[in-house]
């Protein structure tokens, strides 16, 4: 039963881990592809987490999918931004 619970984050696992390789190892991309990835699979899974509670907590999941949003662009904010400073959007 508790590995079934880990189950909707396994996708945000198997990126962190190839993610951290990339960085470790000085391999090509530098991860940069992959820390994209990540905030995604981490709504995915906070999503499918919660998919069979009833009643579905709305303001809850939007609050945390809007957090994770934010969380994306900070992270990809040389390549939302290009023209801008890349830092002060990231923390914007």
């Amino acid at each position: 039963m508790r590995t079934r619970v880990l189950i909707p984050f396994l996708p945000y696992i198997v990126i962190s881990i190839v993610h951290c390789v990339l960085i470790i190892f000085q391999l090509p991309g530098r991860g940069f592809a992959t820390k994209q990835l990540l905030m995604p699979a981490l709504a995915l899974a906070a999503i499918w987490s919660v998919w069979r509670v009833r009643p579905w907590p709305r303001s809850a999941m939007a609050l945390i999918l809007l957090a994770l949003m934010a969380s994306w662009v900070g992270d990809g904010a040389g390549l939302f931004f290009r023209g801008l400073p890349t830092l002060p959007m990231m923390i914007l």
